[in-house]
């Protein structure tokens, strides 16, 4: 494969989970399309160069990027993806072409969305948003981030604007006075009376302004500018130390570094996140568990699927 020296990327797989087994068939995957490789294992304990060890939750695995920043960077980067181990890219991006195919240049980053809390409905990570300053203990992260509003300003630069959440983005379409009435939802029901009384101390239709400014995102992807790389790792370390859920973390991580966002909306793919059993067994069945028959077969307009598990794949 011929390469330009302008273009000169790094692929970072994030594995969640200490599945070694899938080291190998990544290799074999992107070897021809990438030649600088890393994998951020959590707990790993083998001896390949490539592999960083990393030593943190899965449900912040933003903290993963941090810890192995100093490993994976290289000044001559020119862009990091930052890609799941259960997310396939299409053949059709490679290292020399990604720049002109998805659009980005040195200042220039990718996320596949940002969403705002704010009429958004009820999601069970928001309560993390909300308790910014509180989830964990002993952390100092807070001196590490920008003021809210030097991070709301930042925020502006990329046409984001945010609102206070109501009821319904917090609790969900459930009232008030139905709360505590199934003992099979005991427990959740309790979670929610916490944090209404904790943070909300109000009447029902009144409004929770964010402690800290922040969106979520689908986070399985993420392409970076070697432009804002470092700012991001750090911020991601931090976020990480504040207890923030990835798909909190990640995005406004991103937003609070990158120069320029883009998302898929600005793709001449679309990217494809299975969410159900059923959607995950007609991908499998179309290819047959094959991976040589995926990515042969890869839709044209198909910008990733996820998840693909490895382990109930073969290789060829």
């Amino acid at each position: 494969m011929s390469h330009d020296n302008a273009s000169n990327p790094c692929l970072v797989i994030i594995f969640n989970h200490k599945y070694d087994k899938n080291i190998e068939a990544l290799e074999q995957l992107y070897a021809e399309k990438f030649r600088n490789m890393f994998f951020l294992v959590p707990f790993y304990t083998g001896t390949k160069k490539n592999v960083i060890p990393v030593y943190e939750s899965s449900h912040y695995f933003q903290g993963y990027i941090a810890q192995g920043f100093k490993h994976f960077y290289r000044p001559e980067f020119t862009h990091y993806f930052f890609v799941g181990d259960d997310l396939i890219l299409t053949p059709a991006v490679n290292e020399r072409n990604y720049q002109a195919v998805l659009g980005l240049d040195q200042n220039t980053s990718y996320i596949p969305e940002i969403i705002t809390f704010h009429n958004t409905g009820y999601w069970s990570r928001k309560h993390l948003s909300i308790s910014f300053y509180d989830n964990r203990n002993g952390s100092e992260g807070r001196h590490e981030l920008p003021a809210p509003d030097e991070a709301l300003a930042r925020f502006a630069e990329h046409n984001i604007t945010l609102g206070n959440l109501g009821y319904v983005d917090i609790f969900g379409k459930t009232k008030w006075q139905d709360l505590a009435d199934s003992p099979a939802k005991a427990a959740r029901n309790l979670y929610k009376y916490y944090w209404r009384w904790r943070h909300l101390k109000a009447p029902a239709d009144n409004k929770v302004k964010l402690p800290y400014p922040v969106v979520f995102a689908y986070s399985d992807i993420a392409i970076v500018s070697a432009e804002c790389i470092q700012r991001f790792s750090h911020l991601c370390g931090v976020l990480s130390a504040q207890g923030l859920f990835v798909e909190i973390a990640l995005p406004t991580a991103l937003l609070l570094s990158a120069k320029r966002i883009i998302t898929n909306n600005d793709l001449p793919f679309k990217g494809v996140a299975m969410w159900t059993p059923e959607e995950v067994q007609a991908v499998s069945d179309r290819y047959g568990y094959s991976l040589k028959k995926l990515i042969a077969g890869f839709p044209e307009d198909v910008f990733y699927y996820h998840p693909i598990k490895l382990s109930q794949w073969h290789s060829n």
